[in-house]
């Protein structure tokens, strides 16, 4: 993962999210099988759901096929959303 965080933030920073390894689609798939893992478990999702929600909006923007860091465009209140 520690490989994966220049390039995540030289997207972010850039604000253009080439079709990646790790698209937005790939990520919802994983987060939301955690989800009902940790559901049908009995283990908490604090900390998924909110990734969810992020990687479920930015798929409903259209943008499922971008890398994984242009859900940073979802923290940024003041950027321009693309």
């Amino acid at each position: 993962m520690a490989e994966f965080l220049p390039e995540v933030a030289g997207e972010a920073a850039s604000g253009a999210y080439p079709n990646g390894v790790s698209t937005v689609d790939l990520n919802r798939v994983a987060v939301g099988r955690l989800v009902r893992l940790g559901r049908t478990h009995g283990v908490g999702a604090a900390v998924h759901e909110p990734l969810k929600a992020l990687l479920d909006g930015r798929a409903a923007e259209g943008k499922g096929a971008e890398s994984f860091s242009s859900v940073f465009e979802l923290l940024n209140a003041g950027a321009r959303r693309t």
